[in-house]
């Protein structure tokens, strides 16, 4: 098992992953990654012509002497409930201060 803990992503980056993946969605096209300013998470999702998604997801509980990475396949029907459950966690924990 792979466990990272802690706060590690912000509300601001969930926010552009969400944007991201709505885009990926419309358009069954492009790439969406959560990129945090944090080294434990990164995710990057890439749209297939066939209309499948590959997901690939790092994880790391400490970037010195570890790193995890995971493969997904999916298809698209899987973005509206992860960027439903993304609108729940912001409605939750909105975004506060200035974004990028």
């Amino acid at each position: 098992m792979v466990k990272a803990a802690g706060a590690f992503v912000m509300t601001a980056e969930l926010a552009r992953f969400r944007d991201e993946l709505r885009k990926v969605y419309e358009q069954l096209d492009g790439e969406a990654g959560l990129w945090t300013i944090e080294p434990e998470l990164k995710v990057r999702l890439t749209a297939r012509p066939n209309g499948g998604l590959e997901v690939e997801i790092s994880l790391t509980p400490n970037q010195l002497t570890q790193e995890h990475r995971f493969f997904v396949a999916l298809d698209q029907s899987y973005l509206p409930p992860v960027i439903n459950q993304i609108n729940d966690i912001l409605n939750r924990f909105p975004v506060r201060g200035e974004q990028d």
